[in-house]
């Protein structure tokens, strides 16, 4: 079948590349140690004490190279790693900010964190106001759908329909809402709303 993989030793995690640059190095180190002992000391004629000065002096200063290769290895990955993050953050706002459609970010309880320019405009306020009011603010709590929705939500993990929602001002206006429950990178539910 084959060998079973180590949990964090793939060959890009810091641990696998650590592996994959010391071990080498000494296996490498006992052998070239075990082969000047035996045909480079007794022809030197050095003092033990100095000969093992010698071979620490060398192992510190191969110790040294090996570390300053891994560094610049894992330096370029984290660098592509933080590329890769940055460009996919950057698609991800230009998707939120530039959608044809409002989207807001929230939690269960109806705390809104996020809302797009969209959405701001079809609730005429802004994504200040929108956080403060959370949903209570900007969904009709009156309309009978809005608690079937709700409990739909929390048994599916998501909802597609119609909903009232308010305007600045207190104007009521239909609305096409789909909402889906996720879980953040820290594991905790949030929801995002998409109208």
């Amino acid at each position: 079948p084959g060998v079973p993989a180590l949990r964090g030793w793939s060959r890009t995690s810091i641990r696998g590349i650590l592996l994959r640059g010391f071990l080498p190095f000494m296996l490498f180190f006992v052998l070239v140690q075990g082969w000047f002992n035996l045909t480079i000391q007794p022809v030197l004629s050095l003092n033990p004490a100095v000969w093992q000065s010698l071979m620490a002096l060398i192992a510190s200063v191969l110790i040294v190279v090996v570390i300053g290769g891994i560094a610049r290895r894992t330096g370029s990955e984290i660098e592509r790693a933080q590329e890769t993050l940055a460009e996919s953050e950057e698609r991800y706002r230009l998707l939120f900010e530039n959608s044809g459609e409002a989207i807001l970010l929230t939690r269960l309880d109806g705390t809104i964190y996020s809302a797009n320019p969209e959405a701001c405009r079809i609730f005429g306020r802004s994504e200040d106001e929108i956080r403060k009011i959370g949903r209570v603010g900007i969904v009709d709590t009156n309309d009978p759908r809005l608690q079937a929705m709700l409990e739909d939500r929390r048994r599916t993990g998501k909802f597609k329909g119609e909903l009232n929602l308010l305007r600045q001002g207190g104007t009521i206006f239909p609305g096409e809402v789909s909402t889906t429950i996720f879980k953040d990178s820290s594991g905790a539910e949030r929801t995002s709303m998409i109208i």
